[in-house]
């Protein structure tokens, strides 16, 4: 009597095999990357995206300054922006910077920008004869505005800090050369 059910058992047994080692290969549920980014990077604050880039890169030594000190450094209100963050070297020889604007709505980014560039331009000048290696990071900064965001890099390791941007946070991509001898670099609305 054994015999006879022996062959309905395994055919029951392989079955249940092959429903499990089946199941393992659904197919998962629709899952979209791009809108995940877009989420993440739509809803990351300034001081995120800063951080992101200071832990990442790995930038050293680097404090985040309140917001009277960022009024004094840079030449615009912070009444145009929403969110931000800056982070400068606590070591004064340093040009190291990280900052990132994001403008409330209806802001001309032109006016922050200006302002950005003309603080670099002002710190080059101060470099040239003081640090020459930090000269070189300065004239290799970066200014990025993605329409809603402002970032200026100003790293040793400035190609990793601007994949960061462009990959996570929607940064436009700039060409070799431009990202090479730094640049300036505004996405055009549509």
């Amino acid at each position: 009597m054994r015999k006879r059910h022996f062959p309905h058992l395994l055919i029951l047994f392989l079955l249940i095999i092959l429903c499990a080692l089946s199941a393992c290969g659904a197919p998962a549920p629709a899952f979209d990357t791009n809108t995940a980014q877009q989420e993440s990077s739509v809803t990351a604050s300034a001081d995120d995206i800063a951080t992101a880039i200071i832990q990442q890169t790995p930038i050293d030594h680097m404090v985040a300054l309140e917001s009277k000190t960022i009024s004094l450094h840079y030449d615009f209100d912070l009444s145009l922006v929403d969110d931000y963050a800056v982070y400068m070297s606590t070591i004064n020889t340093s040009a190291d910077e990280v900052a990132i604007f994001h403008l409330k709505e209806g802001t001309d980014s032109q006016v922050i920008i200006r302002a950005l560039n003309a603080c670099i331009q002002m710190k080059m000048r101060t470099f040239q004869t003081l640090a020459p290696k930090e000269y070189e990071k300065l004239s290799h900064a970066l200014l990025l505005s993605n329409g809603d965001y402002i970032a200026l890099l100003v790293c040793p390791k400035i190609e990793t800090a601007y994949s960061i941007l462009t990959e996570n946070y929607h940064f436009p991509a700039m060409t070799n050369a431009a990202a090479k001898r730094g640049a300036i670099l505004a996405k055009k609305e549509d």
